[in-house]
Formats: structure tokens, sequence, C-alpha cells
């Protein structure tokens, strides 16, 4: 029986580890930020951040026209309920 070895692709796990770092530092955030800022100020201050990293990233496709006005309307519905569902989480 031939068994395939497959390489270890260090960006990948990398990546993987940078999100699970992340993900699993937010709640420990949210809990220590909670007697000084309210959810809804934690999720836009999060949020925030949010954007000013991707800004750069979004006004670099918008100039190379990569991204089509299709791409935004598509793009609205989840952002919706991510914005939902991360606003209750943090909530809770």
């Amino acid at each position: 029986m031939k068994h395939n070895l497959r390489k270890l692709d260090i960006v990948a796990t990398l990546a993987c580890i940078g999100v699970i770092l992340c993900w699993s530092a937010s709640p420990n955030f949210i809990k220590f930020l909670t007697g000084y800022l309210d959810s809804w100020t934690q999720n836009l201050l999060r949020y925030a951040a949010a954007c000013l990293f991707w800004l750069p990233f979004l006004f670099f496709s918008i100039k190379r026209k990569k991204i089509d006005k299709k791409v935004w309307k598509i793009a609205l519905v989840p952002a919706c309920f991510n914005i939902i569902m991360q606003s209750a989480w943090a909530g809770a």
C-alpha cells in the first residue's frame, strides 16, 4: 500500500494558527473591557479597526478595477448577518 506524504504548507499553517490566536483572544478582550466599555462600543472599535486594516486593499482593488459593482450588492446580505451575529456575540 502506497502512502501519499504531503509537504507541510508553512504559510497555511501559520495562517491557521493566527486565526485561532485572534479568535481566542477576542473573548478575553471583550471580557476584560466589559467594565470599561459596553458591547456596542466594543463592536464599533473592532469594526473600525477591521475597516482600517482592509481599506488599503479595497482602494487598491478599486483602482485596478478588480471589483465589480455586483460584488457589492452580493456582499450586503452576509455583511448584515455578520453585524447582527457579532453584536449578539459581544453582547452575550
